[in-house]
């Protein structure tokens, strides 16, 4: 046979007086001596003060990044939860006044946070776009200077100002800005010498 454990059988014995009170308030009170509502009132103030210690430690390590898994955390949330509905049944229909220490693990539940889950402290850190771009690197300031962007070195031989720019652009590593580049240089090529455009 599985033996009892006496240290569950005050608190099973309260909910069981706190579920009879709903029905027979009077009964209750006639049942339960003045005495064994003292006894319980006193194990109540004592688990609910072991909670409250409980909690604060909790929030503790939260504020100090070392927080406990969020299985204690749970475990602790819902036995504090089980002694407040538990006390506040229980002063109810023995009329006693309640405890500071019950007020205070209640505002607990509301105010100590759950930890992370291990999985989202491991989660990877969103990466930082790069501070140069391609567009900010390729100006027409970057082509005419640095020779090192290019292919090929600038002819120094050529028909015209546009004629050397577009040849200039069109040896530099292609991209997106570089063919809108090379876009309005041919644009401003066939304004400027109307009667004889160069091949590309």
């Amino acid at each position: 046979m599985q033996k009892c454990d006496k240290r569950s059988q005050p608190p099973q014995s309260i909910s069981l007086i706190n579920a009879l009170s709903e029905v027979e308030p009077r009964v209750v009170r006639q049942l339960v001596s003045t005495q064994k509502m003292a006894e319980w009132s006193t194990l109540i103030l004592s688990s609910t003060k072991e909670q409250s210690e409980s909690g604060e430690a909790i929030q503790y390590g939260n504020d100090h990044r070392e927080p406990v898994s969020p299985d204690d955390y749970e475990e602790w949330s819902n036995e504090s939860e089980r002694i407040v509905e538990r006390a506040t049944q229980f002063y109810e229909w023995s009329g006693g006044q309640e405890p500071e220490a019950l007020n205070d693990l209640r505002q607990l539940l509301e105010s100590v946070e759950r930890p992370a889950d291990p999985e989202d402290d491991q989660a990877e850190e969103p990466k930082q776009p790069s501070s140069v771009s391609s567009s900010s690197f390729w100006t027409l300031e970057k082509i005419f200077e640095d020779p090192v962007n290019c292919a090929s070195p600038v002819s120094v031989t050529f028909d015209s100002p546009l004629t050397a720019m577009r040849n200039r652009v069109s040896r530099c590593l292609l991209s997106p800005f570089t063919n809108d580049l090379l876009n309005r240089i041919n644009l401003l090529h066939l304004v400027c010498t109307p009667h004889a455009p160069s091949a590309w």
